[in-house]
């Protein structure tokens, strides 16, 4: 098998900056956190139904699995505030981070430009 002969040598000291506090530590580290959440939410929600969600931002992806977890994904340049128009849904008003697992406020929310969050609503009760 001659795979090995055109293969270039692993690079040991690029593999080591995964631990340490560099950018790419950092992006190997929030994408560690995000693959644990993810592993979460498959073992949760199995066979929830997965749904697209109508927005008021053509920038703006916002995917509900079950009645429990929501995606958002904003794919433009500019960052986006979400407000009681933005996602045509009944929804809840507080939900949990699932990468930082702390509690998010839906209305006073602001998606960074290239943004994504996955938020759980399962530990939080909805105002009527």
């Amino acid at each position: 098998d001659g795979r090995e002969l055109q293969r270039p040598n692993f690079d040991w000291a690029s593999y080591d900056m995964r631990l340490q506090n560099s950018v790419a530590g950092r992006i190997y580290q929030e994408l560690q956190l995000f693959f644990q959440a993810r592993r979460q939410l498959v073992n949760t929600l199995p066979r929830a139904p997965l749904r697209v969600l109508t927005t008021s931002e053509p920038a703006l992806l916002a995917l509900q699995r079950g009645d429990d977890v929501l995606g958002l994904f904003n794919f433009s340049q500019a960052a986006i505030t979400l407000d009681k128009h933005t996602i045509k849904a009944r929804l809840r008003d507080t939900y949990i981070n699932l990468i930082t697992h702390q509690a998010t406020e839906l209305l006073s929310l602001t998606l960074e430009p290239y943004g994504v969050l996955w938020l759980q609503s399962s530990k939080i009760t909805s105002s009527p």
